[in-house]
């Protein structure tokens, strides 16, 4: 691990202070969306700090298929500039696809330089950078607890510790965004 590159992040702390031999236990297992090359017109992804790395493989899937036309919306949210996670490679991956891909950045404790969104996701926010909900469009969320309540509620974990997608909450049932067209990790 990067100590310089992990900066504030509680969990890379930690896994920083272990010693050689300790353990960490992992939750894991992310609920697999079955995506298939042009089943949505228009991905949206909500990302949240570390949560850009669950849905990063798919947006990776859609560019890197010259088959697939689907468009894809990404706002991702992180407290600094220092702390995000792919920005380079989304960054790069927009400017290969600008007809396909466009990524909005939000920071809550932005540089006084910074160019992008300034705060925490909004209402407002997800309405300017989102499909809208209906026929053919999807919005994917990950990211933390906080984030994943306001946006569209967490997932249901039942006593066994299986995961379901539970109801849409939150802004984007504000937004009349219905179950069909929410996918939670």
């Amino acid at each position: 691990i990067n100590a310089e590159y992990m900066g504030e992040d509680p969990v890379a702390k930690h896994l920083l202070s272990l010693k050689p031999g300790q353990t960490v236990e992992f939750k894991g297992g992310l609920p697999a969306y079955p995506y298939r090359s042009g089943m949505h017109q228009h991905v949206g992804i909500i990302a949240g700090g570390a949560g850009v790395l669950a849905t990063y493989q798919m947006v990776q899937e859609i560019l890197g298929n010259p088959l697939d036309k689907t468009k894809v919306s990404i706002l991702y949210a992180d407290k600094s500039k220092d702390t995000m996670l792919l920005r380079k490679e989304l960054d790069t991956l927009a400017k290969r696809h600008p007809r396909q891909l466009r990524v909005h950045y939000v920071l809550e404790q932005p540089p006084w330089f910074w160019g992008g969104g300034r705060g925490l996701i909004t209402t407002d926010v997800i309405r300017a950078n989102m499909p809208p909900p209906g026929r053919g469009n999807i919005v994917f969320v990950a990211g933390p607890k906080g984030m994943m309540d306001a946006v569209c509620g967490d997932m249901i974990q039942d006593s066994k510790g299986w995961c379901s997608q539970g109801a849409v909450t939150g802004m984007l049932n504000e937004l009349r965004f219905r179950k069909q067209h929410v996918w939670k990790f």
